[in-house]
């Protein structure tokens, strides 16, 4: 949701992030942002426009194209893990020289020990103990 007090500053970084994260994604937003928010998102995230001061939404802009595969299910969050969260995950398979690594490679390794559902729910599990730090997640259903 972006509205007239936001800023399309950091949704570029906020579309990766719910690519990984979401099977469907919607931006609502306020007439304001529409022009920039159109050229930001991917074909496959919906753009519903809201009243600019009571948040109704007023129209669906335009519904997300198909897509092949759902991000959703191929892609990880790990990308969204501190480097010491990283470097937990990767001690608690015995690695312990990771100050020499950067994120990618703390990454590629944790890919090389892990299937891709159980590093999604190691990231899951860890964003969600992460302390100081709102996340907010609801479960739609079960794959």
């Amino acid at each position: 949701i972006k509205t007239e007090k936001d800023n399309l500053s950091r949704l570029a970084h906020q579309v990766r992030m719910y690519d990984q994260c979401f099977a469907e994604r919607v931006l609502a937003t306020t007439p304001r942002h529409l022009a920039g928010a159109d050229q930001l998102l991917p074909e496959t995230w919906s753009l519903i426009v809201l009243d600019p001061i009571t948040h109704e939404i007023v129209e669906l802009q335009r519904l997300p194209q198909p897509q092949e595969q759902d991000l959703a299910t191929e892609r990880l969050i790990l990308e969204e893990l501190h480097v010491e969260e990283l470097n937990a995950l990767l001690h608690n398979l015995g690695v312990t020289r990771t100050h020499t690594m950067n994120n990618d490679q703390r990454r590629a390794l944790l890919n090389t020990h892990y299937d891709v559902a159980t590093l999604r729910g190691l990231a899951l599990r860890t964003l969600a103990t992460r302390e100081n730090a709102r996340v907010t997640a609801t479960r739609l259903g079960t794959t």
